[in-house]
């Protein structure tokens, strides 16, 4: 899938960690707590769930394209920080896209 396609008729379904294997996200946990959840702590345990299953652990989206399917669509950190010289024109990476496991669909 293109960057294009992943850009039209895209609708954001929330903000997920994701274990990823060959290339597609196979467990993903919810980066949404309620108030009184420490997030830090929180964020740790989910982090090393998810270490259980794979070591590459990611964050990032889950979103809905273009005829329904969904896909998790990893965010890079800091996107216009880059190591350049200050009149060079700012070049954002581009997001990385996994397929959803079968079962996670």
């Amino acid at each position: 899938m293109s960057q294009a396609e992943a850009s039209q008729d895209v609708r954001g379904i929330g903000k997920f960690w994701a274990a990823i294997r060959d290339d597609e996200a196979v467990a993903v946990v919810s980066m949404r707590v309620p108030n009184d959840v420490d997030f830090k702590q929180y964020q740790e345990r989910a982090r090393a769930l998810l270490e259980c299953v794979s070591e590459d652990v990611k964050h990032g989206e889950i979103v809905e394209i273009a005829g329904g399917e969904r896909v998790f669509v990893q965010r890079p950190n800091h996107a216009n920080r880059s190591k350049r010289k200050a009149d060079a024109p700012v070049k954002p990476k581009s997001p990385k896209i996994y397929k959803l496991a079968r079962h996670l669909s």
